[in-house]
């Protein structure tokens, strides 16, 4: 089954019919038939598998691909509705999207998770190249249109890179190749970085915390037109259970840790 996001909706076991209630997509995504990710997996170092999600878009290519790398490092990609629909997205422009779960994911056993101890940012980039290689041997890739994103800035290579959109204010700019093009969107923006001596054109815009718009979802909360579920509570002494509830994922919602 294609990902979609979690919905409300009916099974009619006399019919036999199942339709939905709801439907939470943006509206750019109602006219996209989701694409199904397919597992897979490919040669690393060591005589490895490493798995991931491959998205192929419809067409015959080529395609250039999105390498997705997860943050954590110890977390996992799913074959879920991923990253709010920008996958979908994405694949109906015509972009593929291979999405890593290399050394130090979670899901794959103890000895996979802990590659990365003492070596975070050796073997997990190693894994990255061998996932270029992997792309490069597909005949519907386009090798001269790869890229990547991620939330963990120790995968960029120093230097690597002819431009980098950073949404985090991470300021990653020695990953920005000499020439190249920096731009950034944060939310407490510092001086715009004077990258002028390696020509690379940098541009930042900051964004701040709408508000207006948490008092009006506040104020939604406190008329009774939006209800708050809790799905789960644990008290601070079992931490432990709430990670490992976190850890089997399936999570629909948002987690508050409220002391």
């Amino acid at each position: 089954m294609a990902p979609h996001t979690a919905e409300i909706a009916v099974l009619n076991l006399a019919r036999h019919e199942f339709r939905y209630l709801t439907d939470t997509r943006p509206p750019a995504l109602h006219v996209i038939d989701p694409v199904a990710p397919e597992l897979i997996t490919y040669p690393a170092r060591d005589g490895r598998d490493v798995h991931a999600l491959l998205y192929r878009p419809d067409g015959p290519g080529p395609h250039p691909v999105l390498l997705s790398i997860h943050g954590g490092p110890e977390s996992q990609e799913r074959p879920l509705y991923a990253r709010s629909g920008l996958y979908q997205h994405l694949l109906h422009q015509g972009i593929a999207i291979l999405a890593l779960n290399f050394a130090g994911s979670t899901g794959y056993g103890a000895a996979h998770q802990k590659l990365i101890y003492c070596d975070w940012g050796g073997i997990d980039l190693d894994d990255l190249d061998h996932a270029v290689q992997y792309l490069h041997a597909l005949d519907w890739t386009d090798p001269n249109r790869l890229s990547h994103a991620t939330t963990d800035p120790a995968t960029l290579r120093a230097a690597g890179y002819d431009a980098v959109f950073d949404t985090f204010g991470a300021f990653v700019i020695d990953a920005v190749a000499d020439g190249g093009r920096y731009a950034s969107i944060a939310t407490q923006a510092g001086p715009v970085p004077d990258l002028s001596h390696r020509r690379v054109k940098t541009t930042v815009s900051q964004v701040r915390e709408d508000g207006r718009g948490l008092a009006g979802l506040a104020a939604a909360i406190d008329g009774g037109r939006l209800k708050i579920r809790l799905g789960a509570q644990y008290p601070v002494h079992n931490a432990k259970a709430a990670h490992e509830h976190f850890q089997r994922g399936r999570l629909t919602g948002k987690i508050a840790l409220i002391f």
